[in-house]
């Protein structure tokens, strides 16, 4: 899967060109599965503009970055943002997106990171809770939001960041494999 690295550029104030992200998509398809659309953060230089008049500008931006994507003959994973109206969410369902992104807020509480998932997730799955499109879940690495949304990826940077200490996680050994239920031991 290739990320744009929309919220990498954001955070250091750099802006990616769309055009050029097109291309590389199609210099490289054969390394690539799978792509993220070219998302927009609301604000500048890793500093969140929560105006909704701001979250709806990046929103739409977001939105015409996929169907000129889509016009270029590419197929990417559109973002919906936690504080996007619904609005845009419903739209990804309508127009028939088979794979959808979902990014939390990362400095709301759990408790509205679960409340709003709670209500993303009731709009991709069916009564049964089974999912009607495939999800990806940005920086959604935590073992209960894992274990609660019926995912397909899941990506973040925090399970990196041991690593890079010299630490890694290994779960659990049960007699009949691992258990990945609960944290297991950190091996330096």
């Amino acid at each position: 899967m290739l990320d744009s690295g929309a919220f990498s550029a954001w955070f250091r104030g750099e802006e990616i060109n769309l055009k050029d992200y097109i291309k590389y998509i199609k210099d490289h398809r054969e390394l690539v599965d799978t792509y993220v659309a070219l998302d927009v953060i609301p604000g500048d230089k890793g500093r969140m503009d929560r105006s909704q008049a701001g979250i709806e500008k990046s929103a739409a931006v977001s939105y015409k970055n996929l169907q000129t994507m889509k016009d270029a003959g590419l197929s990417p994973i559109p973002v919906f943002h936690q504080g996007e109206r619904f609005h845009w969410l419903e739209k990804m369902v309508e127009e028939g997106e088979t794979y959808i992104g979902i990014s939390p807020y990362l400095r709301s509480s759990q408790n509205e990171i679960i409340m709003w998932m709670d209500r993303c997730f009731t709009m991709l799955t069916d009564r049964a809770g089974a999912p009607t499109v495939r999800t990806h879940g940005f920086g959604a690495t935590g073992i209960n939001i894992i274990r609660r949304y019926p995912w397909c990826t899941v990506d973040s940077t925090t399970w990196s960041l041991g690593a890079g200490y010299g630490l890694i996680r290994v779960p659990f050994v049960r007699g009949d494999g691992f258990d990945f239920s609960r944290a297991g031991p950190l091996i330096y």
